[in-house]
């Protein structure tokens, strides 16, 4: 993710994991809430899940309980940001899950967009 934050031009960044979480159509809107927000993060419409990662997905929605966020999809890795989060946030390993929570945290305006999820998810 730093990385591509060094090599990232632009004002507005997507983050994608390396295969499909939710429908590729979505994403334009993702963008577009950008003009409100400085973060949109994407929460999958769950239809098709294992149950290991819904049993997963509950405990990441305990730890944001716990922290007073109201995050729904911790395992959904879709984000659209304004650069300026991934300056002031620090991330560590594999703390990226939890970028929605740490960005409201540090104050950033976060929107939860329900999105549906992809069939290859």
């Amino acid at each position: 993710l730093h990385v591509g934050l060094e090599h990232a031009r632009g004002e507005l960044l997507l983050l994608l994991p390396p295969y499909l979480q939710i429908e590729p159509t979505a994403l334009p809107a993702m963008v577009a809430g950008l003009e409100k927000y400085d973060l949109v993060s994407a929460c999958r419409e769950r239809s098709r899940d294992h149950p290991l990662n819904r049993a997963r997905d509950q405990g990441l929605r305990l730890v944001a309980r716990m922290a007073g966020a109201r995050v729904r999809d911790l395992g959904c890795l879709v984000h659209a940001c304004r650069r300026r989060v991934l300056e002031e946030v620090t991330l560590h390993d594999e703390h990226h899950r939890f970028l929605p929570l740490l960005a409201q945290t540090a104050g950033f305006m976060v929107q939860l967009m329900t999105l549906p999820q992809a069939a290859a998810d």
